[in-house]
């Protein structure tokens, strides 16, 4: 008789969190979600844990006994210092990890992760790489491009505005994905066959698409026509950032990140196969 396996999943009902959770418990996994507030889950096999990452012995119980985690370090554009929360989340994670001594863990981090400084807060996510290979223990890192997803908030606003806006430079080629598509591909990483050590796996779809591209595709799909890509200068970025509700330290990072998309520095390195869902599939699902 076959063990059912039971994995924890950081962030369960967010974008990652909700595809990865459906596909293993279909695969026949426990689940636990953990997430900051949810509604109780159908199936019967999951569970639902609410709590704040911060707190390490929820964590720790959370992850006691399991075959495997999902975690990932959430970017809160309201906090005060970014960076400093990312970090100590991350770090109660990693001490809940060891703790635990969850057997394999699976981690959501970013292409750019990679460097130490630079790229606005995914130099948190980097310090988070560095805690969790620290842990010597069988590690995933999947480390995704650009999320398609991001254009969610403005496209009902397009039409409207008239172009799609940003502070990206509109001619480079950026590494882009769909969440589902990493969901996807954290769920298969977990059932890899057992390894030591750490792993990266990065994240894309099979072509890297400008911001011209991304707007081009965004007037098919809503029937517009052309519609074009305004680069907006930083301050003005700003601005627009903290009118939604962004700190100043979470803009100046973003319009960091960005800085650092334009020069070509957060690009994919390695040869691993490509996402599904093309930037045309994915809005056909938003229309």
């Amino acid at each position: 008789m076959t063990t059912q396996r039971t994995i924890t999943v950081l962030g369960a009902t967010g974008r990652t969190g909700r595809r990865l959770t459906d596909t293993l418990l279909g695969r026949g996994w426990r689940v636990r979600r953990v997430a900051r507030t949810a509604r109780p889950h159908p199936h019967p096999a999951a569970t639902t844990h609410t709590g704040d990452l911060t707190d390490t012995d929820f964590l720790t119980t959370a992850f006691t006994g399991v075959d495997a985690a999902y975690v990932l370090v959430p970017f809160d554009p309201t906090a005060p210092d970014v960076r400093a929360h990312m970090n100590d989340i991350g770090s109660s994670i990693t001490d809940a990890l060891r703790r635990a001594r969850v057997p394999r863990v699976v981690a959501l981090s970013s292409l750019g992760a990679e460097l130490e400084y630079g790229t606005g807060f995914l130099t948190a996510l980097h310090a988070q790489e560095q805690r969790l290979t620290a842990l010597e223990t069988d590690l995933v890192l999947l480390r995704p491009g650009y999320f398609f997803d991001n254009l969610d908030p403005v496209l009902p606003h397009l039409r409207h505005i008239g172009a799609l806006q940003d502070s990206i430079a509109p001619d480079v080629p950026l590494p882009m994905v769909a969440a589902g598509d990493v969901g996807a591909a954290a769920a298969d990483a977990v059932e890899e066959p057992k390894h030591q050590g750490t792993t990266i796996r990065e994240i894309r779809t099979a072509v890297d698409l400008t911001l011209m591209d991304v707007a081009a595709a965004v007037g098919r799909a809503q029937g517009i026509g052309h519609l074009p890509y305004q680069q907006l200068p930083d301050e003005e970025t700003i601005t627009q950032l903290l009118q939604v509700g962004f700190s100043d330290d979470a803009a100046r990072l973003q319009v960091e990140m960005h800085h650092a998309f334009s020069a070509g520095r957060v690009a994919a390195t390695g040869d691993d196969p490509r996402a599904p869902t093309t930037v045309d599939d994915y809005l056909a699902s938003r229309a």
